[in-house]
């Protein structure tokens, strides 16, 4: 089993301009704004869903390929690792956007964005199954290794009973249709918790 690192998403796989158009529009950005919101994520995170800004306390850590900041600031829409899920984080976006318009990012307010701009792209609308294949995960295992070390680093010092986490995780590692994943993942969280302790 292998678990990633800190900064794993940093190579991770891209969604395209277009599909990136597409999960802004989704989660109710005009189409305008879209374009924009493409470039923001792109001068964020490269257009990477799976990304996790490295080397910040957790109040300034950007999650997801529009990296919401913190994890935790729009928890009516998901917090950390559900900001994995391009739609999810999207829409978490457009609650900041909402509350603070453009100016939520700072690629935005310092100009970075715009030479990632794309103006004669079309937009491709997500579907489901677009969201299920984003997961940077090989397997149950690999989901459920990555949850007990997310879980135990972000969580245990604030919410040592977590059921919102605790329950998400199960959903994400259930998610993957393997085989036995409940098995699999009592295997790696027992096996994570002590390679941590150790």
């Amino acid at each position: 089993m292998t678990f990633p690192p800190a900064d794993y998403g940093a190579n991770s796989p891209q969604i395209s301009y277009g599909q990136a158009e597409g999960y802004a529009i989704a989660a109710g950005f005009a189409d305008v704004t879209a374009v924009i919101i493409a470039a923001v994520g792109k001068a964020e995170s490269g257009l990477r869903p799976a990304r996790i800004q490295e080397g910040q306390k957790y109040g300034l850590t950007g999650w997801g390929w529009l990296q919401i900041t913190p994890g935790d600031s729009v928890p009516s829409v998901g917090i950390d690792y559900a900001l994995l899920i391009p739609l999810t984080c999207a829409r978490a976006a457009k609650v900041k956007y909402d509350g603070q318009g453009l100016n939520a990012w700072t690629t935005f307010r310092d100009g970075s964005y715009v030479r990632y701009m794309q103006r004669n792209v079309s937009p491709i609308m997500p579907t489901e199954e677009d969201d299920e294949v984003t997961w940077p995960f090989k397997d149950a295992t690999d989901a459920a290794a990555y949850m007990v070390r997310g879980w135990y680093e972000t969580y245990l010092h604030r919410e040592p009973e977590s059921p919102t986490v605790q329950n998400y995780w199960m959903g994400v590692i259930l998610g993957q249709g393997a085989d036995n994943a409940f098995a699999a993942f009592l295997v790696a969280a027992t096996v994570e918790i002590q390679s941590i302790k150790s």
